[in-house]
């Protein structure tokens, strides 16, 4: 089977930002920040199906896709959180655009039984990192200190390449209640490798940035050099594991998710890096029916509460350690 196809999308902008601008402790004016964009995309797919026999399919696939940013990354802001730490949203970003190519297998056997695997390529350009840096807001001649400022930022070009397996199936084989029960798992390998302009040294006392005036999307743009990093946000090894037990009257899942150590933020060198700490975590999700049209459902987050650990690249270098406990929800559905 062949099937392609094409979609264009469009996306207009207007923002308006507030800027108050002050002499110390003296207000001096308020400025209008208004921003406005539009941005087009053409994103073109085409597969290829080729079954093997009624359980068995291969499948190839090219697509193009984009990403938006986050919201508040594209906004015309400027906030002070300290006297010398600032955060700024950046209406410069350009939207991230994806080339995507899966090679794809699955073979479906017993009672809901799935083994899957597959390779995929993606060429990411513009995509966004969060990057913090030292820079005077004003001319540096006068005097002023470095200020740290946090900002989204493009980067120029990402590769990534992987493989993932998946297996899910009930336990057909047994003849007693433990046929009931199931399995879902699938483990990812990702590698990847981005490319941004080198960054300053974190003591580089000439650096200015000027928020409203300047273009927040290269102003790390010294020379044109190229610095090599793993794309952040991505984790070199991710895996899933489910148990679940299902009946028509009770279903009931425990899941553990695992993830690699991966790059959250950039610093102004690579040493000042954030990292997102290794984890597992483990989710808990049942459904009963407690009548004839009506269900009884619930599901906690978190169960053993594992913290989000942050640090500089190794797990003795610790940044920050965040708990939130866990979380959970309870439902009821009636079926008319």
């Amino acid at each position: 089977m062949l099937f392609g196809g094409v979609r264009f999308e469009k996306t207009d902008i207007d923002y308006a930002g507030r800027n108050v601008v002050t002499d110390g402790s003296k207000f001096v004016r308020l400025d209008i920040l208004n921003d406005q964009r539009t941005h087009e995309f053409w994103l073109p797919q085409f597969l290829v199906k080729y079954s093997m026999n009624k359980n068995t399919n291969f499948r190839a696939v090219v697509t193009r896709t984009y990403s938006r940013p986050n919201f508040k990354d594209v906004l015309p802001y400027r906030e002070e959180k300290d006297n010398d730490e600032f955060s700024f949203g950046n209406p410069d970003l350009k939207y991230p655009g994806v080339t995507n190519f899966d090679l794809l297998g699955e073979a479906y056997f017993g009672e809901q039984g799935l083994f899957s695997g597959g390779l995929f390529y993606k060429q990411i350009d513009d995509f966004v990192f969060c990057f913090t840096r030292f820079a005077h807001q004003s001319d540096a001649s006068t005097g002023t200190l470095l200020d740290k400022i946090t900002i989204a930022a493009n980067g120029l070009d990402a590769h990534v390449y992987g493989a993932e397996l998946q297996l899910q199936s009930k336990l057909y084989f047994w003849d007693n209640f433990l046929s009931d029960f199931g399995v879902f798992a699938n483990c990812t390998y990702t590698f990847s490798e981005a490319y941004i302009y080198t960054r300053y040294p974190a003591n580089y006392s000439d650096a200015l940035v000027i928020f409203g005036e300047d273009n927040l999307s290269a102003f790390f743009d010294v020379n044109g050099e190229k610095e090599k990093i793993t794309l952040p946000g991505q984790a070199k090894h991710t895996a899933n594991i489910a148990l679940f037990y299902e009946t028509p009257d009770f279903y009931a899942k425990i899941t553990a998710n695992y993830h690699d150590a991966f790059l959250q933020e950039l610093g102004a060198d690579s040493d000042l890096d954030e990292y997102y700490n290794k984890a597992w975590h483990f989710d808990f999700t049942t459904n009963v029916s407690v009548a004839e049209n009506l269900q009884l459902s619930v599901d906690v987050i978190n169960f053993t509460n594992v913290p989000k650990k942050f640090d500089m690249g190794a797990p003795d270098k610790l940044v920050k350690q965040e708990y939130y406990s866990w979380w959970g929800k309870i439902g009821l559905k009636l079926n008319f």
